[in-house]
């Protein structure tokens, strides 16, 4: 029934990618009515996608999509194919940040970057909107996806060897270049890799490793091998939940690239649910990974031959509505289903705060909230004990706007 679920999900994001304004590639019904049936096509021209969902306690893989048709292409693309992570990579740079004692409210510029590259040639990364905001809160730069503010933190704050360090710590075995764009994503990765980091957060600091094997059994029905859960600690929890906190934002905040889980899925605010987007450059690879509190997914869309999908792809728009119907499904049921459209999962509690502190904070400061501020720059901030502000914000000036591109 959940992999029911996650094919009905996704073919409706297939069809919703397909009927974008300026989609121009060759559509899957199309290419399927002139096919040989029997072909095993190395590459597609259609639009394709990848599938996980994924038990973030014990490693059962539940529910797993490599493709679009497997008669046409056998190639995995959720165990084989490498793709750029995009912004789904900045929760590795965040993760670092917290676990280095910064807290949420850590303020960052979001300013021009330009640095000048060996060759004499300059890179001037941009943010997806093309402005900068000035200065902002990690929690803020997340939930938005500010490019600057990740390169920033990556490169000048955290270091990119920490960064690297945190990624294969997670569960991320492929190669990561050590250069000023890995922050933001353009690694090339396995999504199983990317599932499998983020059952770190799920879990609350337990990374487990995916399973797509439930049992070998032989022809009598005996069990010859049964996996057992490979669970190790890699986070502290208390991080962890910091950083689940930060991912919510990317569902329910204001503004978060996320939000269409509950407004176009129809997912209800009672199931909890966290994650991250992620858009590469020129609308290649569009994701989403997110998580509840008992189960996780990840969801991505690409061509074979990266290039570009329609002109407005985004991981927002396209893949994090799959990962809330999914979601929907499964927690609320699902009248199409053979089961009779009972849900396949209680809804679960949201994950504990712990002894996490909530304090009222500035967002263009980070310090504590005060009369002297402006009242809408106030916001509740979670604390690690010892990382809290002391300081009361003084500044009652508006936050600076620095220009939009190019500059």
């Amino acid at each position: 029934d959940m992999q029911y679920a996650a094919d009905q999900a996704m073919q409706a994001g297939f069809e919703r990618i397909e009927g974008r304004p300026g989609y121009r590639h060759p559509l899957y019904s199309d290419v399927m009515a002139e096919a040989d049936p029997t072909a095993d096509a190395a590459t597609t021209p259609y639009v394709q996608g990848m599938f996980i969902a994924l038990d973030p306690f014990n490693g059962q893989v539940r529910a797993m999509i490599g493709g679009r048709d497997f008669e046409h292409s056998k190639f995995d693309r959720a165990r084989q194919a490498r793709r750029q992570a995009g912004s789904t990579f900045k929760t590795f740079v965040f993760a670092a940040a917290l676990e280095g004692g910064l807290p949420a409210s850590h303020i960052v510029a979001d300013a021009p970057i330009v640095r000048t590259e060996s060759d004499g040639s300059e890179w001037r990364p941009r943010n997806f909107d093309a402005e900068f905001h000035g200065d902002m809160t990690l929690r803020e730069a997340y939930r938005r996806s500010i490019n600057m503010v990740a390169i920033r933190l990556g490169d000048e704050e955290v270091g990119l060897e920490t960064v690297a360090q945190t990624a294969r710590r997670f569960g991320v075995n492929s190669p990561i270049p050590r250069v000023p764009s890995m922050p933001i994503g353009a690694t090339d990765l396995l999504p199983m890799e990317m599932a499998e980091a983020y059952s770190t957060f799920a879990a609350l600091g337990t990374k487990v490793r995916p399973f797509p094997i439930l049992r070998v059994e032989n022809a009598q029905g005996d069990t010859l091998w049964e996996p057992q859960p490979e669970r190790v600690q890699v986070m502290d929890a208390q991080t962890a939940r910091l950083m689940v906190s930060m991912m919510e934002d990317v569902v329910d905040g204001a503004n978060g690239t996320g939000g269409r889980i509950r407004s176009e899925s129809g997912l209800p605010r009672e199931v909890p649910a966290a994650g991250k987007t992620g858009t590469t450059n020129n609308r290649t690879d569009v994701w989403f990974v997110g998580f509840t509190p008992t189960l996780q997914a990840a969801v991505w869309f690409g061509m074979d031959r990266p290039m570009q999908i329609y002109p407005n792809a985004t991981g927002g728009a396209d893949a994090a509505p799959v990962f809330g119907d999914f979601m929907r499904r499964v927690y609320v049921g699902d009248e199409e289903a053979n089961g009779g459209g009972e849900p396949l999962l209680p809804i679960p509690q949201r994950w504990p705060m712990g002894d996490l502190a909530s304090l009222e904070v500035d967002n263009r400061t980070g310090l504590l909230a005060s009369r002297w501020c402006p009242a809408d720059r106030r916001y509740t901030e979670y604390f690690i004990p010892g990382t809290e502000p002391t300081e009361e914000c003084d500044d009652s000036s508006d936050g600076r706007r620095t220009p939009r591109w190019p500059w």
